[in-house]
């Protein structure tokens, strides 16, 4: 085993390495920017809001469902970071947090500058949040071996109504039932140390209506019509995790970083940050749905740009051969 992660640390160091050198100067200087931000961010006393006194306090204190709505065996993802001193544990969380953005924007070819620019990224990290390890589950569930896609699964479920689309399309994608061994261990293994803990979770979540939080971009229930997208487009990541954003009860802003780290326009990027600024002011943020709606309608149209495209290439190819 510790030849293994030894091989698999190796791994990784090279090929971030080689990712780092291929990048141009710019996306360079953006990610230089991407760390900065998540190490300097627990240096600044009033950030570090979620992670200090939601995440920590009641994973310390084992009151869940008061101000955090996960499953309880997210609370050992937590842990680690729970025990330490506050600065410190928030410092090793964004850590974690900046090294999956990265992972996952090297995976998926993403842009660093306009994710670094993003008022997502700067949300998660400034306030303590979870996307980054989340985005690193996602990785991990579309390309590692049947262990550590496993645990890439889990790692997307302590936070459900974030990961569960990205879930979906990896099982949906991959077919391969393996996949949920390790998750179904997890949390068989939870239901012996805490015992049948699933209807208090879900009793702390029908106690608590987020659907009016000043975060949620969703259009629930309106929204549901877009579902037949994912079956129109079952091989789109980035439409799913769009349609995602807009259909939940519940769905931050700041959690559309995991998208970002492989979609994000230019225009979207202004759009955001103006809103929210301008939502000081000025009751804006109710439509703050709009964006992310746009950029469905951009994105489905590129794809099926690029789709009709390559039909047309296609058959103009298979007309030659005839």
């Amino acid at each position: 085993m510790a030849k293994k992660f030894n091989v698999f640390i190796g791994t990784f160091s090279n090929n971030l390495k080689r990712y780092l050198e291929s990048l141009p100067r710019s996306e360079k200087i953006a990610l230089i920017i991407l760390i900065q931000l998540a190490l300097l961010a627990p240096l600044v006393p009033s950030a570090g809001w979620d992670f200090i006194a939601t995440f920590r306090r009641e994973t310390l204190s084992g009151a869940y469902g008061t101000r955090t709505f996960n499953p309880y065996p997210a609370y050992w993802v937590f842990q680690p970071f729970m025990i330490l001193p506050p600065r410190l544990g928030f410092f090793l969380w964004n850590v974690v947090a900046v090294l999956g953005y990265i992972v996952a924007l090297r995976h998926f070819k993403g842009k660093v500058l306009p994710f670094t620019l993003s008022i997502a990224c700067f949300w998660t990290l400034y306030i303590g949040q979870i996307e980054g390890l989340m985005s690193l589950g996602l990785v991990l569930g579309l390309v590692a071996g049947p262990f550590g896609a496993g645990l890439g699964l889990f790692l997307l479920t302590i936070k459900p109504q974030i990961g569960l689309f990205s879930i979906l399309f990896i099982l949906f994608q991959r077919r391969d039932y393996r996949l949920l061994l390790v998750p179904a261990t997890i949390y068989f293994a939870s239901l012996i140390f805490w015992g049948w803990w699933i209807p208090d979770w879900i009793e702390s979540i029908i106690s608590r209506d987020l659907t009016g939080n000043p975060s949620n971009i969703s259009i629930w229930p309106y929204g549901l019509v877009l579902l037949p997208l994912l079956f129109y487009r079952p091989n789109s990541l980035r439409i799913w995790l769009l349609v995602q954003s807009l259909i939940l009860p519940y769905f931050p802003i700041y959690s559309l970083a995991i998208l970002f780290t492989m979609y994000v326009p230019n225009w979207a990027n202004i759009a955001f940050w103006l809103l929210y600024i301008l939502a000081s002011y000025y009751p804006l943020q109710d439509f703050a749905f709009i964006i992310p709606l746009l950029m469905l309608i951009q994105l489905f149209w590129r794809e099926q740009k690029t789709r009709n495209s390559s039909i047309r290439h296609n058959k103009k190819v298979f007309h030659k051969i005839e």
